[in-house]
Parts: structure tokens; C-alpha cells; sequence
């Protein structure tokens, strides 16, 4: 991809530079503003528009008159299914990743976000939304003080408290799937399909045949499943470069393999 093409879409998607192409941007070390980046994971909440900041929703007279209404500006940066594949991801942040506080704390709806942590601890971010809300929150202090918190500890209770109280009378529903949005369940370790969904043991763990693999030992632990979105045509295939010979075809519990096939091997 390269850096300038990373800048590139910066821009694109409307973060104001200048955008240094410098390896640490993959870190996050460019200054964004609050607003800035909370607009920029609004591309992800609207499917791919990108809305201009409004601070005023309207102006009117006390007859009822429009001095200021002009809707914001839109357009459309990113496709339907690009937006829908990273708020499929930045959901498993909110279930499984570090914003899974939110839902210890009680917010079940269906959400996407992400935490962030400057170097030191200077600073404390959580952006995440729902169908219907996005909020974005930074914690910190004006001259740089270590907070001494991360985005999960600071920003994302907050978070957490407004998004309870603003969507409480709200009917919970989930994302919408686009069209060009392939979901497939894939084994978390690799990557890839397991075995043709209807080859799938009701349970145990799944062992590849003995040929070498890239892995120093046979994995026994139990198959983790987890359900991935793709853009239609780049879903895993059965196979991959890094493992060309791996071939799903028995289901084993670890109880009932030889010891030999248990222990490390050196392969070629």
C-alpha cells in the first residue's frame, strides 16, 4: 500500500494536514482534533459518507421562519461494503477487544468503536456508535500531563454512560449488510475456512494431516470460530501461501493422538 497511499486517503476522507508520510503514521503520531477524527469514523457509521461538522442544526425566528438550516455537506468516500467490513471489525473491538468494558458496564446494543492511547498515557480517546449515534470522546490535559489511564479506562466510560442515557429509547437493531458483503466463518488461528460448512464436526478439535506445516507442533486445542465479513470475492480460500498443504479433514479429540503427533517436530 505505501505510506503516500495511506496520506492519500487521509485526505480523501477529509482529515485536514498536512499529513506527514513518516512510518509512525501507522501508529497514530499525527495530531487529529477531536472533532476531526470523530467525523472522519462517521464514514464508517453512514456506509461511506463523509458529512461535513455542523455545529448549528438550524436558526429560526420566533414565527417560524429558516435563517440558518442548510443541510451538511456529503459525499461519498468509501463503497457500502468497504464501510460495512470495518464496522464488522471495530465491532469485535466493543465484544471482544479493549471496549469490551462497555458491555460489563451494561451497553448491549449493537456497536462499533475504538479506543486510543498516546504515548505516555498524554492522552485518552474512544470513538464508537451505533446505528443511529456516533460520539466521539478524548480525555486529557492541555499541557500534556500523563493521564496515566488508557482510552478503555478514561474515554470509554464516558462513552459508555452518555450512549446508555441518549439511546434508551431507542429500539436496538444491528448493522445492515450491504450488497457485495460476504459473511464467512473462519478459523481464528488462521484465517481460513475450517472445513466446508457441512463438514463441520458438532465438536472437538480439528488437526490437519501430518504433512509439514509452518506451525513447530500439531495445534490440539479446541477450533475458535468466529464470523468475518468480506468484500464478495476476497473471502479465504481452503487453502493459502502460507500453508498450501493444509487440509482440514479429521476431527480428533486430543485424548485419542499418539503421543509422537502431540510433541514438537522440525520440519523442512
Amino acid at each position: 500500500m505505501g505510506l503516500e497511499e495511506v496520506v492519500a486517503f487521509g485526505e480523501h476522507v477529509g482529515i485536514p494536514g498536512p499529513l506527514l508520510a513518516v512510518p509512525s503514521i501507522v501508529l497514530g503520531s499525527l495530531e487529529v482534533t477531536p472533532l476531526d477524527m470523530t467525523a472522519a469514523y462517521g464514514i464508517f457509521a453512514s456506509g461511506g459518507i463523509r458529512a461535513e461538522p455542523n455545529a448549528i442544526a438550524s436558526v429560526e425566528t420566533r414565527d417560524g421562519a429558516t435563517l440558518v438550516g442548510e443541510p451538511p455537506a456529503m459525499r461519498r468516500v468509501v463503497s457500502p461494503a468497504e464501510a460495512y467490513v470495518m464496522t464488522h471489525l471495530l465491532e469485535g473491538v466493543m465484544d471482544r477487544g479493549t471496549a469490551r468494558g462497555a458491555r460489563r458496564r451494561g451497553f448491549r446494543r449493537p456497536a462499533a468503536g475504538k479506543t486510543g492511547t498516546t504515548n505516555e498515557y498524554r492522552d485518552a480517546w474512544f470513538i464508537g456508535y451505533t446505528p443511529e449515534l456516533l460520539v466521539g470522546v478524548w480525555v486529557g490535559y492541555d499541557g500534556g500531563t500523563p493521564l496515566e489511564l488508557s482510552g478503555g479506562s478514561a474515554a470509554l466510560p464516558i462513552w459508555t454512560e452518555f450512549m446508555r442515557r441518549a439511546t434508551a429509547a431507542d429500539k436496538p437493531r444491528g448493522f445492515s449488510v450491504p450488497p457485495g458483503v460476504t459473511l464467512v466463518e473462519v478459523d481464528r488461528r488462521t484465517g481460513l475456512p475450517p472445513l466446508p460448512p457441512s463438514d463441520l464436526p458438532e465438536e472437538g478439535p480439528l488437526l490437519p494431516k501430518p504433512e509439514p506445516v509452518f506451525s513447530p507442533c500439531v495445534p490440539v486445542e479446541p477450533i475458535q470460530l468466529i464470523r468475518e465479513a468480506f468484500l464478495t470475492g476476497d473471502e479465504p480460500e481452503f487453502s493459502s501461501p502460507l500453508a498450501p498443504a493444509r487440509i482440514f479433514d479429521q476431527a480428533l479429540e486430543a485424548d485419542d493422538l499418539p503421543e509422537e503427533r502431540l510433541a514438537p517436530r522440525n520440519h523442512d
